[in-house]
């Protein structure tokens, strides 16, 4: 998924990822209704898009243009406190179909 942060984001645009020094060219877009994707001709600042195929981007990466290199600050996510598996209550579980 990609959120949009401001301008507007077309199909046949050529943008800039600043954090692997690539420019990637997305293709088609997509806006998601439930678990539907329908394709859309353009983003506009603030929608959440979906797009397929970016071979040099991340989660968390930035893509900009080239002539306008704006670069978020990355996402800090918290450490658990507690980590816990679970196994079954009697040994292996049998499936029988």
């Amino acid at each position: 998924f990609i959120k949009v942060c401001s301008g507007v984001l077309k199909g046949e645009d050529v943008l800039y990822n600043p954090n692997s020094d690539a420019e990637e060219k997305p293709g088609k877009l997509y806006v998601m209704c439930g678990n539907k994707p329908t394709e859309v001709s353009e983003l506009f600042a603030g929608d959440i898009g979906a797009v397929a195929k970016l071979s040099n981007t991340a989660t968390g990466d930035t893509l900009a243009t080239k002539n306008t290199q704006i670069m978020y600050p990355k996402t800090d996510y918290p450490v658990p406190y507690t980590y816990s598996s679970h196994s079954p209550p009697y040994g292996k579980i049998r499936c029988r179909w």
